[in-house]
């Protein structure tokens, strides 16, 4: 699961504002940088095991390389 199907997954950009106590500007950003924050992946695993979704939040970290 990537970090834009995570996120329709927990409700779309508002509730996962909502879920991350942020604005929904910063999960608009997060989603056109294809890239979830260091200090927010326990936030983001935490969310994951309550919804009981499979999501890696390192993976979303990383940068997708480059061709």
């Amino acid at each position: 699961m990537n970090l834009d199907q995570f996120l329709a997954a927990i409700g779309g950009t508002l509730a996962a504002a909502r879920a991350f106590s942020t604005s929904p500007q910063a999960i608009s950003n997060w989603k056109r940088r294809q890239r979830l924050p260091a200090a927010r992946q326990l936030q983001a695993l935490q969310i994951a095991r309550k919804k009981r979704l499979r999501f890696d939040p390192a993976a979303a970290t990383q940068p997708e390389a480059r061709r």
